[in-house]
């Protein structure tokens, strides 16, 4: 049970709606909370990164580069960041013409042993490229690329979010989508503070979406020939 003469405010970081009842109970005693990285039912300042438009962008990326063959390797199925990874690139496909239920999608955890599973299967479909809903399982994956003596991205293109610190898995140049857990987080104490501040309580939230760069590197290839440059610069 939680005390609102021990807790000043809450930051509440969470993926999964198994603690609705934690949030409801901080609003029902009026203590100000921030929650970040999913978007809770009851309505409470939330900080999160745009993972729609992070996943429309991270398709459109392959698919700008000439890729079709294009398998999905996505995290588990009730997690809200999962569907909104999933919408984003379902429109980016939509949009382009292609069918989302023709593009082979598998679950993961979001952990590298998840990659390494499932790479026998994502590799037996033969694609181009692989849209990996985060840069743990893209490692797991290309490990098991490595021992076949498959290359990234000369045998396929992979495509990762988090722009995770990966040296200790690969040296993989890693094209991603950068996700700070940090500047989230300092967002979500710059609102609890003004919170703290204003005397409490939850009323007239705030949604803030982060910024989520996507960062290319070295592992998506073009399909075919590539844009012509004028002045460095993709026409």
């Amino acid at each position: 049970s939680l005390n609102p003469a021990v807790f000043d405010g809450i930051v509440n970081i969470t993926q999964r709606d198994s603690d609705e009842e934690f949030i409801q109970e901080a609003v029902d005693k009026k203590i100000p909370i921030v929650v970040v990285n999913r978007k809770s039912k009851i309505p409470v300042d939330t900080v999160l990164t745009d993972e729609t438009d992070a996943f429309y962008r991270s398709m459109k990326f392959l698919l700008d580069h000439g890729h079709r063959r294009i398998v999905a390797l996505e995290g588990p199925a009730g997690l809200d960041s999962t569907r909104r990874r999933h919408a984003g690139w379902v429109k980016a496909a939509r949009e382009a013409g292609i069918d989302p239920d023709t593009i082979p999608v598998y679950e993961g955890n979001y952990r590298y042993d998840s990659g390494v599973s499932a790479a026998e299967k994502i590799l037996a479909h033969k694609p181009t490229a692989l849209l990996s809903f985060n840069d743990e399982m893209a490692f797991g994956v290309e490990r098991v690329m490595i021992q076949k003596g498959l290359r990234v991205p000369e045998d396929m293109s992979v495509i990762g979010f988090d722009n995770w610190n990966h040296l200790m898995y690969s040296s993989m140049n890693l094209t991603t989508v950068e996700r700070s857990m940090y500047d989230l987080s300092k967002e979500a104490c710059r609102l609890l503070l003004q919170r703290i501040e204003a005397g409490g309580g939850n009323r007239g939230t705030r949604t803030i979406f982060m910024d989520a760069p996507l960062i290319e590197r070295g592992s998506v290839a073009f399909i075919g020939t590539p844009p012509k440059k004028e002045n460095g610069k993709s026409r």
